[in-house]
């Protein structure tokens, strides 16, 4: 609740138009015929996710200002939390279309690197990157210090 979600709640990975989109484009390789086909993707979930997103954000407010009072409702700050959740739920499933809409304008590279991208955005490194990580505790090369 207090702290900011890892993934972004409505971003896409690639605004329209935009510097990020440019910089999707550039890491993926992608044809000026992909590129369109990616805006279409990423205007769909935005036109779909914002509404969300702010709903989200003023359910958090209405917390924070049923938090405020001398006497907090319990009920109706259970209600907003798990209206939160379904909303939350909501724009994770569009997270998933957005994705799945986006590898099929991908041939098996660009594919490869779109998994890559979402791992890095959402902070969930492949099998066996977390392990190696977790492994070194600060060595270099060679296990030096």
């Amino acid at each position: 609740f207090f702290t900011r979600p890892a993934p972004p709640e409505t971003d896409s990975f690639c605004q329209t138009g935009g510097q990020p989109c440019k910089t999707f484009r550039d890491q993926l390789g992608l044809t000026e015929e992909q590129t369109g086909r990616v805006n279409t993707i990423n205007d769909r979930y935005t036109a779909v996710a914002e509404p969300l997103a702010a709903r989200i954000r003023e359910a958090r407010s209405e917390i924070l200002t049923e938090l405020d009072t001398v006497s907090p409702d319990t009920s109706r700050l259970q209600a907003l939390v798990s209206e939160i959740s379904r909303l939350q739920a909501e724009i994770q499933h569009e997270n998933i279309r957005q994705y799945l809409a986006l590898k099929e304008v991908c041939d098996s590279g660009q594919a490869h690197r779109l998994s890559a991208l979402y791992r890095e955005m959402y902070g969930c490194p492949m099998k066996g990157e977390a392990a190696a990580h977790r492994h070194r505790h600060g060595r270099g090369a060679g296990g030096q210090p």
